[in-house]
């Protein structure tokens, strides 16, 4: 079940390791960590309020922080995976 929902993200994240821009050991756990990153907020409001509403500059607010923080913990060293001209 886990790899349905975590699946697509999972895969990009995987490319992404690839091109030496994350240093990831599994795919699908850092998914699940940046799935988590992006909901907990989320559902923490859901838990205060019976229906929290969110306009798309909250939202990406939210997937901001989660990106940066998401990067600092898998994030390449800078300048790894850059090719360099022979």
């Amino acid at each position: 079940r886990r790899r349905e929902v975590l699946g697509p993200l999972s895969d990009r994240l995987h490319d992404q390791m690839k091109l030496g821009r994350l240093v990831v050991a599994d795919p699908i756990e850092a998914s699940e960590v940046f799935w988590n990153l992006c909901s907990a907020s989320i559902y923490r409001r859901m838990l205060m309020t019976t229906a929290p509403t969110y306009n798309k500059r909250e939202i990406r607010r939210i997937v901001s922080r989660a990106v940066a923080i998401f990067l600092a913990a898998f994030g390449a060293p800078e300048g790894a995976g850059k090719s360099t001209p022979k």
